[in-house]
């Protein structure tokens, strides 16, 4: 456990100084990825704004849409001299009350390994968990402990009010998981 603290309290060290982009979604409509989007979200404006602003040419978005998405925000990010790192954010389902995904109510989904994924074959992007309370405790708790070794940034989300009226206490369980497991949330994300 000292060890432990000390690894962690030199990474802490190695970070002061550091400029990160702390809110970047990254996701898909599957593709080329195990990522998902309703045709609700695909349809609306922010999904158009994202499409143009992110300047990308319709011909590339039509022939591989989440390989480019991927490949451009890479890319930018390795090529900005002004941010050493970039938090990319997975996004979990939205569950029920019965611990089921509710789909009608999922318009954007992007798996935690997905992003895991990202931040072990890239140094400048860190990996931003999402576990949906309504998942349960022990659900997806198990994706996050196995991190491939990459700093976890979480937070306590409003989806707790939100989304989950449990009266096991679902929400205060995972956030005391992630507190014992990965140092207290991180103030940086929203």
């Amino acid at each position: 456990m000292i060890i432990e603290n000390q690894n962690i309290k030199l990474r802490e060290n190695r970070m002061k100084h550091k400029v990160i982009d702390i809110h970047l979604h990254i996701g898909g409509i599957g593709n080329s990825s195990p990522c998902k989007m309703s045709k609700k979200f695909l349809t609306s404006p922010a999904y158009l704004y994202m499409v143009i602003r992110s300047g990308i040419p319709l011909d590339q978005i039509l022939k591989d849409h989440d390989g480019v998405l991927r490949k451009t925000l890479i890319d930018r990010l390795n090529g900005a001299s002004s941010v050493d790192f970039d938090v990319f954010l997975a996004f979990d389902a939205v569950y029920k009350e019965n611990g089921e995904v509710d789909h009608e109510n999922s318009h954007m989904i992007t798996p935690n390994d997905y992003v895991m994924d990202m931040a072990k074959n890239n140094k400048k992007v860190l990996f931003g968990a999402s576990v949906h309370p309504n998942r349960g405790v022990g659900k997806g708790m198990e994706e996050l402990v196995f991190s491939h070794g990459k700093k976890v940034i979480w937070r306590n989300s409003e989806r707790c009010s939100r989304w989950s009226r449990r009266p096991d206490g679902n929400c205060m369980q995972i956030s005391q998981r992630c507190a014992r497991c990965f140092g207290p949330p991180s103030s940086m994300i929203y």
